[in-house]
């Protein structure tokens, strides 16, 4: 008899194991499928009187009906053993499906100890692979090791005796009970097994075995044919089922636990309940229930069944905490679920019938004998495609008796049923099956999966794969991404397609070989793209697709191109001989012409948007992608134009590699070189950033070179959003016949900042331009918030009011334009004797724009009435420095007003002061900041904090004098001290600056500028600070610079009072260095024209060191011979001395 604990009605479990009064069942024959010939009407009778003596009550019915129709994988707990058909099998792993379609995978590790063993011998060579083990529908039981979850979509399982059988005792295995063993080792009349059970030895005879075979490590199910129980083991004799025969379970006593799935039972016919058939088993000591799914036939249905009649059954699993099993009625012959189905993913199928409509899908049955649903997450994705209806809506559209259209999507062995969906979409989809993909073709793919060795997408219905080495590494992608991809070739014994997404495998009109099939002897010059793997001193080789490779010989091709080839690049390769019976392929390297080199410039035309870039198609109908970050400069507008852009838009692009373009590196590439060929030692580069596992790095915009380094910062830097740009500064070039050329670079301000606060300058420029740029596509949507400008009187009505942070919420109203624009706008109060509170909801007042904010699309405006004053769009320019409120801050930028004097234009004033500037702003938090006015910047006034004014000024000569563009060797010319001039470049006009000194000098004096005298003080006494943290700017650099011996000067000129030349080594005195960094203070503050005698404006300096006073007066001195020397020519001839910070008159 079958040992088992019955379900009491009440609850209570009562156990009859040890009991002599329990139920005997009589060993039954093998044919009988374990049944036993009963009276039928006995039966019946008994049964009656059971049933109208017990009542179930309405929530315990409740609890049982919502246990049957539960076949999800949250009842899969950690543990259970469950019957699983093998799907698919790869070389180190087994992929199977589990009833509730659900998928898990067995590595070869899981498969038994005995194979494991197999394998991690060095000296096997004729271990069965794991398609020698198995076959694709094989019926296997398993255990769960772990659970499904986010990070794991799918189930670790585990076939090795010693998991499934973990928690069986040895006294519990008796004769006849099923379960799986492992060949261990062969012996003469048999075998040792392993049944994965403490203190039991198995032994199976050579006669036992069967049509089974015999390979070390493969698993049989097995019948226990006698079994001795001793005091410390017990030895058991097994016999083999051949592979077709049902595993029955025969057996006259046995724990409900040891009986494992894939055993064939008697299943007696109870009620029908929700979405099944209740039952019982084992002479009704058992629950059991039946889904629908897994009744006899696809047409049956619960109420066809006969109460009480006997069906044989195959367990699927066996619920422990709730001593209840889930079966399944339909035959399994052979032990085996044949996977051939009559209709295949993508086939439409014109007349479905609903049969059945639930919150679980609507169910369908079409030519009488096939089933089919739309599940839950069809109907989920269905509801979302449709703008997120509510899913009750969407299912009362299936009314049963109506036929629809519907399209296979998958088929689901254990059920025998079709996933069908009627999305117009996928109905209509041009890629139904594999034969629809051609090789070699372009298509648009849906990332559905990431996995280590790539992505899993999908092109229509067909699934494929992504390999990392065909993959874009410069551009990752995630689930849900829509990308491009290139066929290029099919997975062995799969439905799956390999696909690239690589740049430089894009172009269809470029060859890729993927087959040997494609090589003719009869054609010649045969050309094909190919990834260069390796490179040594005399060959190349080069990988094709589907485990293709050639070689290239260097001495057969004496080229100066083939000596440039690099490891990981894509070229162009033509095929000089093959042989299809060694797979060797010798290969010659195509004509340079065929390959990009220089700059493309087109006009291309906006087809689709998506989330990893824009598609677009040239005029000469060629097709490709902008990247998500190749649109601007600034990491943080990419996605605003992104979002700006519409299908059909017309943009200026540059082509930097096969079917890539670029939107940001037009006008770079006009000037700058293009190919790694044309970089030479000393060039300024530009790089995109990216961060990865929080370390910065960056790429050379380059076509052919992808080197990544690592940008060195300090630790709580600036963040850079990825996408930005940042500069490089090449301190060498170095080429190599084995690793083709290497940059020595650096990204150290003191080597990219060459032009240092006109560096500053032209980067705030770029960053206006690029804010501009944004406003006018904006402006072409209708946007209200582009249409102000800056400095525009407008109106405001108060909507909100934060009295926390001091700011306001307005509505903003033109009062000089015929239409009111009104747009959103937020306030700052600036003033500390003003706050927030002062204002209500609802007044209008008038205010002043000071920014367009792209980002959050706002206007922000100022509202005190005394700043609005303080600033007006064509204010006069001759202004000193000040101090000045800041209205508006930024990541780049801080929007400022004077606080005293006639009204003037806006300041800008850098927050971030050039591309490589990776320290936070130094006024965070601060409303009010002492600047130094330079110039004119569009229709505003261009100004730095003189810390950092005077930081980024040394930069400009220490630069020079790296890369030696500005050292030159000349004599003195005059016997005098030597004071410090700024070159003027192109861009700076330094007469204005002049004129405007001395106009404010003349005109303001020190009533306009109340502090000012105090303010040139500060600025005097502020050249130590600035020493010191220009050198700790140095220090915090990298290291490049200062390990190339090259690149600083190695001694410095100076001059005696006598006009002699000397050198002076880098051992310079702590005094002299300070000597010459006041000097350079003093010589930036004196302006070159005469001006009124006014010793006031100098009086401050005599609370500096003595040091500064003798410099002062060396100036003046200085300023008063230049002036002499100005009215006896009219050019000043200004030579720069060798290596040095100084210029002689």
């Amino acid at each position: 008899m079958v040992k088992a604990e019955p379900v009491e009605r009440d609850g209570t479990e009562e156990s009859t194991y040890g009991l002599k009064n329990r139920i005997m069942k009589p060993i039954t024959s093998v044919k009988n499928g374990g049944a036993t010939n009963v009276v039928p009407h006995r039966t019946e009778e008994l049964r009656q009187e059971q049933l109208s003596e017990e009542r179930i009550d309405e929530t315990e019915a409740k609890q049982l009906e919502a246990t049957h129709s539960c076949f999800g994988f949250r009842n899969f707990k950690i543990g259970m053993l469950v019957l699983g058909c093998v799907e698919e099998i790869y070389e180190k792993k087994i992929k199977l499906s589990l009833p509730g379609r659900i998928t898990g995978l067995v590595y070869w590790s899981k498969i038994s100890q005995a194979y494991t063993n197999r394998l991690q011998k060095a000296k096997s060579t004729n271990c069965p692979s794991l398609s020698d083990l198995y076959s694709c529908g094989d019926l296997v039981y398993v255990k769960v090791l772990s659970s499904r979850s986010p990070t794991a979509p799918r189930m670790s399982l585990s076939l090795r005796p010693s998991d499934l059988h973990s928690e069986f005792q040895r006294r519990q295995l008796m004769p006849g009970l099923v379960l799986a063993a492992t060949i261990v080792e062969k012996e003469d009349n048999g075998y040792f097994m392993d049944v994965g059970v403490a203190n039991v030895r198995a032994f199976l005879p050579e006669e036992n075995l069967g049509q089974n075979k015999d390979d070390v490590g493969r698993n049989l199910m097995c019948s226990i044919a006698s079994a001795s129980q001793l005091a410390l083991e017990t030895t058991i004799i097994l016999k083999a089922f051949d592979p077709d025969a049902p595993r029955v379970l025969n057996v006259e006593e046995a724990n409900l636990m040891t009986i494992v799935p894939g055993c064939k039972l008697m299943f007696t016919v109870g009620e029908p309940v929700k979405d099944g058939l209740r039952g019982m088993l084992f002479e009704d000591m058992v629950p059991a229930c039946v889904k629908n799914t897994m009744l006899t036939k696809v047409t049956s249905t619960p109420e066809k069944y006969s109460k009480f009649k006997k069906i044989p059954a195959t367990l699927l699993y066996f619920i422990p905490w709730a001593k209840e099993a889930f079966v399944s009625l339909r035959p399994y012959p052979k032990n085996r679920i044949e996977n051939n189905p009559t209709y295949r993913r993508g086939m439409i199928i014109e007349e479905a019938c609903i049969k059945a409509v639930g919150q679980n899908g609507v169910w369908f049955q079409f030519q009488k004998k096939y089933r089919a649903v739309i599940d839950r997450p069809e109907l989920l994705n269905l509801s979302k495609s449709m703008g997120n209806v509510d899913l009750s809506v969407i299912i009362d559209t299936f009314q049963i008796g109506t036929t629809h259209k519907v399209v296979v999507i998958s088929y689901d062995k254990f059920e025998d049923t079709y996933i069908v969906s009627n999305d117009p979409s996928k109905l209509h989809e041009k890629i139904r099956n594999l034969d629809d993909i051609i090789i070699g073709n372009t298509y648009e793919a849906r990332v559905i999966k990431m996995r280590e060795e790539g992505a899993v997408v999908k092109v229509g219905f067909v699934k494929g794969v992504l390999y990392y080495g065909n993959y874009d590494h410069q551009h990752p992608v995630k689930v849900d991404d829509i990308i491009l991809v290139r066929a290029v070739g099919r997975e062995p014994d799969t439905t799956m397609v390999k696909f690239t997404n690589n740049p430089a495998f894009m172009d269809e009109k470029d060859n890729i070989l993927y087959d040997w099939d494609q090589l003719d002897e009869t054609q010649h010059q045969q050309s094909f793209l190919g990834l260069i793997y390796k490179v040594t001193l005399d060959r190349v080789y080069v990988s094709f697709f589907n485990g293709i490779t050639g070689v290239l010989d260097k001495y057969v091709n004496n080229d100066i191109k083939v000596n440039q080839l690099r490891k990981n690049t894509v070229e162009k390769f033509t095929v000089t001989e093959f042989d299809t019976t060694t797979k060797c392929i010798l290969l010659a390297l195509t004509a340079a012409n065929e390959n990009i080199q220089s700059a493309v410039v087109v006009n291309a035309t906006v087809k689709r948007v998506h989330a990893t870039g824009v598609d677009v198609r040239t005029e000469t109908g060629e097709t490709g992608t902008i990247p998500s970050e190749c649109f601007s400069e600034f990491g943080e507008h990419n996605s605003l134009y992104m979002n700006l852009l519409l299908k059909g838009r017309t943009l200026t692009v540059v082509k930097t590699n096969p079917g890539t373009y670029s939107y940001r590196l037009v006008p770079y590439f006009k000037k700058q070189p293009m190919l790694i060929e044309s970089v030479e030692r000393g060039a300024l580069l530009k790089g995109s950033c990216i961060t990865v596992d929080g370390v910065l790095y960056v790429t050379p915009l380059l076509s052919n070179f992808s080197q990544r380094y690592e940008v060195k910062t300090k630790e709580n830097y600036r963040k850079v959003k990825d996408g930005s740009i940042i500069n490089l500064r090449v301190l060498d070039v170095n080429k190599s016949s084995a690793k083709g050329y290497e940059l020595n670079v650096s990204t150290g301000l003191h080597n990219v900042c060459e032009n240092g606060i006109f560096s500053v300058y032209e980067f705030m420029s770029h960053y206006l331009t690029d804010v501009q740029n944004l406003i006018q596509r904006y402006q072409e949507e209708k946007m209200a918030f582009a249409s102000y400008d800056l400095g525009q009187l407008v109106e405001c009505v108060i909507e909100n009011i934060d009295p926390t942070s001091n700011t306001i919420a307005v509505e903003v109203c033109a009062i000089d334009k015929e239409s009111n624009y009104p747009a959103k706008g937020i306030a700052t109060i600036i003033v500390p004797r003003w706050n927030a509170s002062s204002y209500k909801v609802g007044q209008k007042v008038p205010g002043r724009v000071v920014w367009i904010d792209v980002e959050r699309m706002v206007v922000h405006v100022c509202l005190e009435q005394m700043l609005i004053e303080r600033f007006v769009p064509n204010g006069s320019h001759r202004i000193s420095q000040n101090q000045c409120w800041v209205l508006f801050v930024n990541n780049y930028v801080q929007v400022c007003c004077l606080k005293s004097g006639s009204p003037k234009p806006l300041l800008i004033v850098p927050a971030k002061h050039h591309y490589n500037d990776f320290t936070h702003g130094a006024n965070e938090g601060t409303n009010s900041i002492y600047v130094r006015l330079i110039k004119p910047i569009r229709q505003m006034m261009f100004a730095m904090v003189p810390k950092q004014y005077s930081i980024y000024d040394m930069f400009r000569y220490q630069i020079g004098a790296t890369t030696g563009s500005i050292a030159t060797k000349q004599p003195m010319r005059l016997k005098q001290q030597l004071i410090r001039c700024r070159p003027a470049p192109e861009m700076f006009d330094d007469s204005y600056m002049d004129e405007e000194d001395e106009s404010e000098n003349e005109n303001h004096g020190d009533e306009e500028n109340g502090g000012n005298t105090t303010a040139i003080a500060e600025e005097q006494s502020f050249a130590i600070e600035t020493e010191v943290s220009a050198k700790r700017m140095y220090n915090d650099e990298d290291d490049d610079y200062n390990n190339d011996k090259s690149s600083a000067p190695t001694s410095k000129i100076r001059a005696t009072s006598k006009g002699k030349q000397q050198k002076k080594g880098p051992s310079s005195k702590n005094g002299k260095i300070k000597r010459k960094n006041a000097e350079v203070e003093e010589s930036e503050s004196l302006p070159l024209k005469k001006k009124k005698k006014k010793v006031s404006s100098i009086e401050p300096v005599k609370k500096v060191k003595k040091v500064k006073k003798s410099i002062l007066i060396t100036g003046k001195q200085e300023k008063a011979k230049k002036i002499s020397l100005k009215k006896k020519k009219s050019t000043l001839l200004i030579d720069q001395l060798d290596g040095a910070n100084d210029f002689s008159l």
